[in-house]
């Protein structure tokens, strides 16, 4: 990953065990005489603490559960140089133990000091910026900006949430999101035309932007296969707005600044700056176009007046020349939920180079899931054209067991169906082969079936 310039942020889950654990199994086989009881909290009635029925919360009261996972953590960045750790329900352990997380943060920065500590946590928790993480989660960010795009908010309101949680420079970063693998997918609730501008917002906001598995193709279940045909067409679009997020440091690191526009209601205008770079947004949050007129700061970024500078919408490779006093107020018309983010320089600025069309589909099975089944499974295809595809269940001794056929032509795209095991009749548990045709193709993949 670091030879591709990648770098790995593990998932630790440290606040609770599974009750498959092999320390839970003793605790719960031997009681009192097991070693690992006092790794758990336990209540008066010999039941298990914990925040969901079947994870119980560890002791992080018990020196021996404090080292064992300092150690832990310390292994992967010592020995396979990790990048940082996003922490599984962060606050649990706040909440009981809020000392743990200090030391365990000590002993990482003391072996890699630029490690990143993401916490499962809000960012309006200021003591968890007391010596323990560098980022957190804003939840806060996701629910106005849903507010806003189902209008029941204006800009102001997700713009007192951002000025009173900057998430940049020397303070705690705000890990902002749409869409995660708690949340409902925000294509499903408010449709492309919608999640396209909340997306180019949330690129230009400060921050760290979280794109959660299959968002930049449209995929709409939480924790599951992902449908990588983008029937949407947004990945050109994010491709865009990471590419730009890449290219211009103002959005990483630069100030954030309100716009005053004159339809602060539906229009949401704000700048993000540095010495050297200076950018602005204007997004139409309605379902109807909308003039405005916006008054860009140009006082703090030092524009003189009577100078010409050059706007280039970074989306579309537009540019415009407009005087200092132009920009003090320029005259926009912005199509339904239309965004522009552009730049304001002595010159014209490349925000991104021209997207590739999207790869041509190809028929494909994906794996069944789960897979072994027990009851039912859940089968997924990608058909490249409109086609009648059918799917079969055969045995190793090359007997038929299971046929499905949609009986009409189906779009191409993914596909899903759930196969219930138990209707095919006569399956015994054990081996087999699933078949996909389609036209002349054909893909196979191994089921395994339970008793």
């Amino acid at each position: 990953a670091h030879d591709l310039g990648i770098e790995v942020v593990l998932d630790l889950v440290i606040n609770h065990t599974s009750l498959q654990h092999p320390f839970m199994k003793d605790a719960l086989r031997y009681g009192e005489h097991s070693v690992y009881r006092d790794y758990y909290l336990w209540n008066p009635d010999g039941t298990f603490q914990s925040y969901w029925a079947d994870l119980p919360n560890l002791n992080y009261g018990n020196s021996e559960v404090w080292d064992y996972f300092i150690r832990a953590s310390q292994y992967w960045v010592e020995v396979f140089d990790i990048d940082g750790y996003r922490c599984d329900v962060a606050w649990g352990i706040q909440e009981r133990t809020p000392g743990f997380w200090q030391a365990w943060r000590d002993s990482l920065k003391a072996t890699k000091d630029n490690v990143l500590l993401l916490a499962e946590a809000s960012i309006e928790d200021a003591t968890l910026f007391d010596g323990r993480f560098d980022a957190a989660y804003d939840w806060g960010y996701m629910n106005h900006l849903k507010g806003l795009m189902r209008g029941v908010e204006t800009p102001q309101d997700i713009h007192g949430h951002v000025a009173s949680f900057p998430g940049t420079g020397s303070g705690p970063l705000a890990l902002r999101f749409i869409e995660n693998h708690d949340e409902t997918r925000f294509l499903a609730e408010f449709g492309p035309e919608r999640t396209k501008t909340a997306a180019a917002i949330l690129y230009a906001s400060p921050g760290l932007p979280l794109l959660y598995a299959g968002q930049e193709v449209g995929e709409l279940t939480q924790r599951y296969y992902i449908n990588w045909s983008d029937p949407h067409h947004l990945e050109p679009l994010y491709r865009a707005l990471g590419a730009i997020r890449e290219r211009m440091t103002c959005l990483q690191r630069g100030a954030y600044r309100w716009v005053t526009n004159t339809n602060s209601a539906n229009v949401y205008c704000f700048a993000r700056d540095t010495a050297e770079q200076r950018i602005f947004v204007a997004a139409n949050c309605r379902a109807f176009a909308q003039a405005v007129q916006l008054t860009l700061p140009v006082d703090a970024w030092g524009l003189s007046p009577g100078e010409d500078w050059v706007v280039s919408n970074l989306l579309t490779g537009e540019t415009e020349v407009v005087t200092t006093e132009g920009l003090a107020s320029l005259s926009l018309t912005l199509d339904p939920y239309e965004v522009i983010l552009a730049a304001v320089a002595d010159s014209a600025v490349v925000g991104t180079e021209p997207m590739p069309e999207p790869a041509a589909l190809r028929l494909e099975l994906m794996p069944p899931v789960p897979n072994p089944a027990r009851g039912a499974t859940m089968v997924s295809f990608t058909l490249p054209r409109p086609d009648v595809p059918t799917l079969e269940l055969w045995d190793m001794a090359g007997r038929r067991h299971g046929h499905f056929e949609p009986g009409r032509p189906l779009a191409a795209g993914m596909h899903s169906l759930l196969w219930s095991v138990d209707g095919l009749g006569g399956v015994r548990p054990g081996a087999y082969l699933m078949v996909l045709q389609a036209g002349d193709e054909r893909r196979t993949r191994p089921l395994i079936i339970l008793p």
